[in-house]
């Protein structure tokens, strides 16, 4: 299944019908990857990246890549030019070594032979930056080290945009698309990245033209516009002329969601997201529903519960128009436009402990009516617990995460005081670090409309994989009944524990016990 993520706006590929000469898309590709020059600007070559590095020989290895560099419109900044790394399988190019190169993306079959390398954690001051044009598409081959990375693709100029995407531990493909022209930076705020491949893409721009339909809409406000409008809430506007034809220019290869501007009461009836691949024709037609407003208090949350809460209008029939719910979370009030004579149910999204209690709305005339909320029943849980001590269980902390309903986790340090809503959860348990124990094989728990129980049995740790938890340096001291100092951590995806400088790990040995550590390496 391809791995393409997508952000400004999402992208359906279709072949694309240009109007003029395509311009060739920029790429950088930190294995000196030359693609094919008839659709590529190949921006980094032998030559160039070999620059980087003035007064060594081309192709030697054990070089720390430069704090900075420049190629068109890409720039690297860093804080350090001691730790940072190009690391490449081309044997031509002056790099650090060629670990974990070549390799192959799962979703297209391409090889990447080489990656810019991000030798910290969260360094936010070592980014990549690109001083780009409004519209223009970014695609970014990139992994993290251990899987938890968040690449931010991030405006400079103001906070208009800022895109974070999760990154795992093998190489996959990331979209973004800027907003406005400027400059942008790249960069990870969790793990340390791997950059292997960038490439801008300019906009093509294509005609959207038509003919609007007002033949039940004669009296809509002549200052009414058409908003064409990507995944991430840019809009384009056409006000329609006299005769009610408009034109718009967008970027094409995109998909846009059709509404109505400066035109309340009023809906377009065939307003399916439109795909852009080209010069388009799309006629819409214009209907006008009666419209009344209802509002009214939202009781029974918390001031947190309301920062979460979205409310959902369903009609008891198919309708063209889609209420669409303003929540005011700080002031606990709603408002939103409904048919007139229609019946809607009243649902909630964001907060699953809680449900309406009059659920059943029908309107004929703007009207203030409270929605309440009212918590779910809860049942007691009691948990028969073996293989700890006292000061262990005082220490403990069980979690509860329901398996149907992401998001919705509950934690408890009163074990005597555990109760659930109706659901299947997983459990799992916390605040046994400085103690090698862990919890053994344990089954999903059923809460079904009655108390419960389960039984949580602990076991002795006799085996440290270091692939089954985040180790920080700096805030984690302990792992398992393995005791930190100084500066440790883990990468993850490959089971590897990582200790610098004077940092030391305690492992607890019983007399008569035999320790075996699997040595990998060690260097300076």
């Amino acid at each position: 299944m391809k791995k393409t993520f997508y952000f400004q706006l999402i992208f359906l590929l279709f072949g694309f019908s240009f109007i003029k000469a395509q311009t060739k898309i920029d790429v950088w590709d930190f294995g000196a990857a030359q693609l094919d020059p008839t659709t590529y600007n190949n921006m980094l070559d032998e030559a160039t990246i070999n620059s980087w590095y003035p007064d060594v020989t081309p192709g030697t290895t054990g070089k720390n890549l430069p704090s900075s560099f420049t190629v068109g419109i890409l720039s690297w900044t860093s804080t350090s030019s001691t730790s940072d790394r190009l690391r490449t399988s081309n044997t031509n190019l002056t790099r650090w070594d060629s670990n974990s190169v070549p390799v192959t993306v799962a979703s297209t079959s391409e090889t990447l032979t080489g990656y810019l390398y991000v030798n910290a954690s969260a360094a936010t001051g070592r980014y990549l930056s690109l001083n780009l044009n409004e519209d223009d598409e970014i695609t970014i081959y990139a992994k993290s080290q251990n899987g938890t990375g968040k690449m931010t693709f991030e405006y400079t100029g103001d906070t208009s945009q800022k895109d974070v995407v999760s990154l795992t531990s093998s190489p996959e493909i990331y979209k973004f698309v800027a907003k406005k022209a400027g400059v942008y930076k790249i960069y990870d705020s969790v793990d340390k990245p791997f950059y292997y491949r960038i490439l801008r893409k300019p906009a093509t721009y294509v005609s959207v033209s038509g003919l609007v339909d007002l033949t039940n809409a004669s009296d809509i406000p002549s200052e009414y516009t058409l908003n064409f409008t990507n995944a991430a809430g840019k809009v384009w506007s056409a006000m329609p002329d006299a005769s009610n034809n408009y034109t718009i220019n967008l970027p094409a290869g995109y998909t846009y969601s059709l509404s109505l501007g400066n035109a309340n009461g009023y809906i377009i009836s065939n307003s399916d997201p439109l795909t852009v691949s080209g010069n388009t024709t799309y006629n819409p037609v214009i209907l006008k529903v009666t419209l009344y407003t209802l509002s009214g208090n939202i009781t029974g949350l918390s001031s947190d519960k309301l920062s979460k809460l979205g409310l959902i209008f369903t009609p008891s029939d198919t309708r063209i128009y889609v209420p669409k719910p303003v929540v005011n979370a700080s002031a606990g009030t709603y408002s939103v436009q409904l048919e007139a004579n229609c019946d809607y149910t009243i649902s909630a999204s964001g907060v699953n402990d809680y449900y309406i209690s009059n659920n059943n709305i029908n309107i004929t005339s703007d009207i203030t009516t409270d929605i309440v909320f009212v918590a779910k029943p809860v049942y007691n849980v009691m948990l028969n617990i073996n293989g700890l001590d006292a000061t262990q269980l005082s220490k403990l902390t069980v979690t509860f995460s329901n398996l149907n309903e992401s998001g919705y986790v509950y934690s408890f340090t009163d074990l005597n005081n555990i109760q659930l809503r109706d659901g299947v959860y997983s459990v799992s348990c916390s605040g046994l670090d400085e103690y090698p124990v862990q919890l053994g094989l344990t089954s999903n728990l059923k809460v079904n409309g009655t108390e419960t129980s389960k039984n949580l049995s602990f076991i002795p740790v006799t085996d440290w994989s270091f692939d089954d938890a985040t180790i920080t340096s700096g805030v984690t001291t302990a792992y398992k009944g393995m005791l930190f100092t100084g500066s440790v951590y883990n990468e993850k995806s490959k089971g590897h524990l990582v200790l610098t400088g004077d940092a030391t790990a305690k492992v607890p040995v019983s007399p008569g016990e035999k320790m075996i550590v699997y040595y990998y390496y060690s260097a300076k």
